[in-house]
């Protein structure tokens, strides 16, 4: 399926393009050795669900995913593989832990530390030294944004063409006092404490360059009056990222700051205000969010970005 027309989102996204080879790695030669492992996705997405709301969701600290479960991903997938793209995504939800099916929970959930080393092995096995890289795509709604852009700023290394913001959010992702621990996380304590625990004999391939527990208003950026929450940084190796803010009429639960860059700067980001959704419906399908949404992927010619990267 070839799309009708270029648009100013495909005309950026083409400018960000990851460059074949990564940081060096095993190719080098041309040819077949450079083509990454036969398998592996032209594009892979993953998405970052946020806090499970309501009377039907399990007790803390467990939170099952539910962009993969209610079709969001599937959605995003689907425009990207309709060009003909071999396609994957994979699902993380708002928890630090990951909860396998081994120990008892239905369904699983993979969890912060899990997104991290996936991270990692994708650049190192998909990426990091071919001609015709995976393209890494990060969608994130809720608290699932401020995991996702923990972990982006976490692995500076992994290039990630498209990061999409579902209305970001951090309130009671540190704390849950302010609701008497009945709607939000304690994420503070657990990331704390687990860095205390281990940093002495670090279990995992990852350096924390900063205290990742204090999310809200940690980072100071240049030109920015206020200090900002995690999910309104975008890292460098992002090179487009889409945020979108609900109404806020759940309580004035919505993201109401605009995105930067850590040097203060919002090249390639680009924002979508709904009036329609609520916080919690900016990541269904049929809202007035992913209507926009889907619509504008829908006009970006993805099997042509795969063959301005393959050369």
């Amino acid at each position: 399926m070839r799309r009708s027309g270029s648009t100013a989102l495909a005309l950026v996204l083409a400018g960000c393009l990851p460059s074949g080879g990564g940081g060096g790695g095993s190719g080098g030669g041309g040819g077949d050795a450079d083509l990454r492992p036969e398998g592996s996705p032209d594009y892979l997405v993953l998405g970052v669900s946020g806090h499970c709301f309501g009377f039907a969701c399990p007790s803390e600290p467990y939170s099952p995913e539910y962009l993969e479960e209610q079709g969001t991903l599937g959605a995003i997938a689907g425009v990207v593989a309709a060009d003909g793209n071999d396609v994957q995504y994979v699902s993380y939800g708002d928890s630090f832990w990951s909860y396998t099916t081994a120990d008892g929970w239905d369904p699983p959930v993979r969890g912060f530390l899990e997104l991290v080393e996936d991270l990692h092995w994708v650049y190192e096995n998909w990426i990091d030294g071919f001609s015709n890289p995976t393209v890494v795509i990060v969608v994130a709604h809720s608290h699932g944004t401020v995991w996702s852009h923990t972990a982006l700023h976490l692995v500076p290394e992994v290039p990630v063409l498209l990061l999409v913001d579902l209305d970001g959010e951090s309130l009671g992702w540190e704390s849950d006092s302010w609701t008497l621990d009945t709607l939000g996380d304690d994420w503070a304590y657990v990331a704390s404490r687990f860095y205390e625990q281990n940093r002495s004999d670090w279990p995992l391939s990852v350096f924390w360059q900063w205290d990742i527990w204090d999310a809200s208003d940690a980072w100071d950026i240049p030109g920015v009056a206020r200090p900002q929450d995690v999910e309104d940084v975008v890292p460098f190796n992002v090179g487009v990222n889409i945020e979108t803010a609900g109404n806020g009429n759940l309580f004035g639960v919505h993201d109401s700051e605009p995105n930067h860059r850590p040097d203060g700067g919002q090249e390639n980001i680009f924002r979508f205000e709904s009036e329609e959704d609520e916080h919690e419906e900016c990541d269904d399908l049929g809202s007035e969010t992913m209507e926009w949404l889907l619509q504008l992927l829908w006009q970006v010619d993805w099997q042509e970005i795969r063959e301005e990267i393959d050369g």
